[in-house]
């Protein structure tokens, strides 16, 4: 197995974890810890923007866990392909992850959908768009298993360039509202938080003790 030297006890997996303790939660689907695995990836997507299969498959696992319902809108998760597609160009595993979110959103909201199925056109079938994605998983594993040995970095990793102040909007948090950096997002749940980062239909929010991303506009 991968990540076989990852030393479990007394580990906190959050944000703040090393690279390789994250690829070896993704490795174990959270052996260790509470972090979704889709969390994970999406964590390192943070760390390293440029990479386009760090964000595929954070989207990708996000999709298989939590699915398209009332709560998670199918514009949104439109609006993030296709910010995707823009960045880095239509591709196979592009074309894969928007065949997943097809299967996902169904036939109830496909219409949001028709626009990016022309620009990554054909789709694959679903059992052919999985494979691709898992092989794509495995690659990310494989190479990230060799690259963050001794506590190395999985890339050149992006910081952020400066701190986020409280200058926005209160707002009550719903999957459909639209926030900006520096609003306050008051959640029934998680009480009140800030607004770190947008990107790709989620926000980063922090709140008094943990931070969260969460599906917004």
């Amino acid at each position: 197995m991968r990540f076989e030297d990852v030393e479990t006890d007394g580990i906190t997996v959050d944000g703040d974890a090393d690279d390789r303790v994250l690829f070896h939660t993704i490795e174990t689907r959270n052996e260790i810890g509470d972090l979704p695995v889709e969390e994970a990836w999406m964590i390192l997507a943070d760390r390293y923007p440029t990479d386009a299969r760090l964000r595929i498959l954070a989207w990708f696992t996000d999709l298989q866990a939590n699915g398209v319902d009332a709560t998670r809108d199918a514009a949104v998760v439109a609006r993030a392909l296709k910010h995707l597609i823009d960045t880095f160009g239509a591709s196979p595993e592009l074309a894969a992850l928007v065949a997943m979110a097809s299967v996902e959103i169904g036939d109830r909201e496909r219409d949001a959908l028709v626009p990016l199925e022309k620009i990554v056109a054909p789709l694959p079938e679903e059992r052919i768009a999985r494979r691709t994605l898992r092989k794509l998983s495995s690659a990310v594993l494989d190479e990230a298993e060799e690259k963050t040995r001794d506590g190395r970095p999985f890339g050149e990793r992006v910081e952020p360039t400066q701190q986020v102040v409280a200058t926005g909007a209160r707002k009550k948090y719903s999957p459909a509202t639209e926030f900006d950096v520096g609003d306050r997002c008051e959640h029934p749940k998680f009480g009140e938080g800030l607004v770190l980062s947008k990107a790709e239909g989620k926000i980063e929010v922090a709140f008094a003790d943990e931070r969260r991303r969460l599906v917004a506009k």
